[in-house]
């Protein structure tokens, strides 16, 4: 019995800061709307925009920005109080006040894409070049494979190829798979939430408690901040939130010790959304560069497709939330080779999925146009 409560114990042990975290949240978000209302810092509908962006854009009323402030400063506040300061975790505050001060910079003054993207990469390369990286994957059937095989130096720095490319490509689209999520009220938040408190409770298993700490920290201010931005919104994100959002998830899961299956199990909605987007716009926009790409402002998110099939802004984030609810629960049960065979099947699954809503909404369209 004694085993019991003590492995129960080490959960409710960080129940204090998540409910702290929830209520500084709560608390701060309307201090940093109203200031967002006295800057006149607004996200315009489509009615009053003139810039391309309009055609993404799904609220019909002029919503205020920086709402991502109220959840990112006290998160950097929070794990220095709470953590002990290392390297690692100066390193990874400098990616997030590059990302959060871009997003700031960008919620006033609206920046171009390929700007945007230069601060992903410029925050991404300073974790990375730290020290920051996947270094290893679990096999399926037990034990490690080292990424850190083929050795790499610039500039007197010895690097590893293969850990630091990895690490790249896979911060870069944990990013940009957030951001591009954020398109409906509450709907990266909400799902933001869930991922955070799963790669927390993985931590607590896999003993790395600095991240199940940063975990439930980030967990507890972004339901905190959903309070205000679930449908009816009364505040965005803005760049200052969804920028950096989608950072600090792909850096905890580093963090976290848990496997690369758990991770790319949790995170599954809105990284096979991502790659089905980015196909779509390649096969049917055939853009010149990476950044024309990135540039391409359309309906072709998940969230749109179901939003065309007749759900509310409600029932869309409801409906993503309880995948990734099942998604996360499935990672925190599963082991082993099995967990990569469901993995698998999940991935065929959702992309199946999601060609299916896909094709039924340009069917539909198809119908209204015609008719």
């Amino acid at each position: 019995m004694s085993n019991l409560l003590i492995s129960y114990f080490k959960y409710i042990y960080f129940l204090p800061i998540f409910i702290e975290s929830i209520f500084i949240s709560l608390l701060l978000t309307p201090i940093i709307g109203s200031i967002a209302r006295k800057f006149k810092v607004y996200d315009l509908p489509p009615s009053e925009r003139k810039d391309s962006t309009a055609k993404r854009r799904i609220h019909d009323s002029a919503k205020l920005k920086l709402g991502g402030v109220s959840v990112i400063i006290p998160f950097l506040i929070l794990i220095f109080i709470y953590i002990k300061i290392n390297i690692d975790l100066v390193v990874f505050a400098i990616g997030i006040i590059i990302l959060f001060i871009g997003g700031i910079i960008d919620d006033i003054y609206d920046l171009s894409a390929k700007i945007q993207f230069m601060i992903q990469v410029l925050a991404v390369l300073i974790i990375t070049f730290a020290g920051i990286d996947i270094n290893y994957v679990s096999k399926p059937l037990g034990g490690i494979f080292s990424l850190n095989k083929i050795p790499f130096e610039f500039l007197g720095v010895h690097l590893y190829f293969v850990s630091l490319f990895l690490t790249i490509i896979w911060v870069l689209i944990i990013i940009n798979a957030v951001k591009w999520m954020a398109g409906s009220d509450g709907l990266a938040e909400g799902n933001i939430s869930i991922i955070a408190m799963i790669i927390a409770l993985l931590s607590i298993r896999f003993q790395t408690f600095n991240t199940a700490f940063m975990g439930f920290i980030f967990a507890g201010l972004m339901i905190g901040f959903l309070f205000y931005n679930f449908y009816p919104s009364k505040i965005f994100s803005g760049a200052s939130g969804k920028s950096v959002y989608g950072f600090i998830i792909a850096v905890l899961s580093i963090y976290s010790g848990a496997k690369l299956a758990s991770t790319l199990m949790v995170l599954a909605i809105p990284i096979i959304d991502l790659v089905w987007v980015i196909i779509s716009r390649i096969i049917e926009d055939r853009p010149k560069s990476l950044l024309s790409l990135i540039n391409i402002n359309d309906k072709r998110h998940l969230h749109h497709r179901l939003l065309d099939l007749g759900f509310s802004q409600k029932k869309v984030a409801l409906i993503e939330y309880s995948f990734t609810f099942i998604l996360g629960l499935i990672a925190l049960i599963i082991t082993g080779f099995h967990k990569a065979i469901i993995l698998a099947f999940i991935i065929i699954f959702i992309f199946i999925v999601v060609v299916s809503i896909t094709h039924i909404s340009n069917k539909n369209k198809s119908k209204v146009l015609n008719n």
